[in-house]
C-alpha cells in the first residue's frame, strides 16, 4: 500500500484521497489466464536502463507447480508452506507471482505498478515480498522506481536477497524515495530480478 493514495480504474492509477491498498485477490476468479487490477503489469526483459517486455498472461497454478511464467497463487498470508493443492486452489487470499527458469525471467522478471501523484504527498508505503517455494537457486530482487511515461533510468530503494525459507517479507519504502514519487505524473514501481540467479 502506498499512504495518500487510491486507485482510479485506467491504464494508469491516479492517486487520490488518503490511501492506496491493492490484493490479488480478484486473481483467483479465474482458471485461465487472470487480468492483472489496473496499473498493474508484469513483465520479461527488464533490465536497469528498460521495463521490459510485457507478459501476456498469468495463470492461476499451485506452488509446486514447476511450469514457467507469472502466476496468481495462495498467498502466503494465513497458510502454512504445507498447505494441500486443493487448498491453495479455493484459497481467496491470492498472490501475484512467477517461476523462473532458464530463459524466463532470470533475469529480467518483473512486477509493475504504475500511478500518477500529481498533487499527492506520500507518506507512508509498504508491500509483502514472499518466497513461495525453497530451493538451492537464488534470486535477488530489486525495489525501485522510474519517473516519465517509459523511463530509461531507475533508482533502487532496496533489494530482497532470497530468504532461504518459506513465507512473507515485510517491505517498507523510506520516506526520501516516497518523497520523491510525490508530485509526478508518472512513476512506475517496480520489484525486478535485474541479475541471474546463482546456485
Amino acid at each position: 500500500g502506498l499512504g495518500s493514495g487510491s486507485s482510479a480504474r485506467a491504464a494508469i492509477v491516479t492517486l487520490t484521497g488518503s490511501s492506496y491498498a491493492q490484493t490479488f485477490d480478484t486473481l483467483g476468479t479465474a482458471s485461465g489466464a487472470a487480468l492483472l487490477p489496473a496499473g498493474w503489469d508484469v513483465r520479461t526483459a527488464a533490465t536497469g536502463t528498460s521495463l521490459g517486455s510485457t507478459a501476456a498472461t498469468v495463470v492461476k497454478q499451485t506452488w509446486g507447480d514447476n511450469a514457467l511464467g507469472f502466476r496468481n497463487v495462495a498467498s502466503a498470508t494465513l497458510l502454512s508452506s504445507t498447505t494441500s493443492t486443493a487448498v491453495q486452489g479455493t484459497s481467496t487470499n491470492r498472490a501475484l507471482g512467477v517461476r523462473q527458469a532458464d530463459g524466463f525471467g532470470d533475469p529480467g522478471a518483473s512486477f509493475n505498478f504504475q500511478f500518477d501523484s500529481r498533487g499527492m504527498s506520500l507518506t507512508s508505503g509498504s508491500l509483502k515480498l514472499m518466497m513461495l517455494g525453497t530451493n538451492s537457486r537464488s534470486t535477488t530482487w530489486s525495489i525501485q522506481y522510474g519517473l516519465g511515461t517509459t523511463p530509461t533510468s531507475f533508482t533502487t530503494i532496496g533489494t530482497w536477497a532470497d530468504p532461504e525459507a518459506w513465507g512473507t517479507t515485510p517491505f517498507t519504502i523510506a520516506t526520501a524515495s516516497l518523497n520523491a514519487m510525490s508530485y509526478q505524473e508518472s512513476v512506475w514501481f517496480r520489484v525486478a530480478a535485474l541479475s541471474v540467479s546463482t546456485g
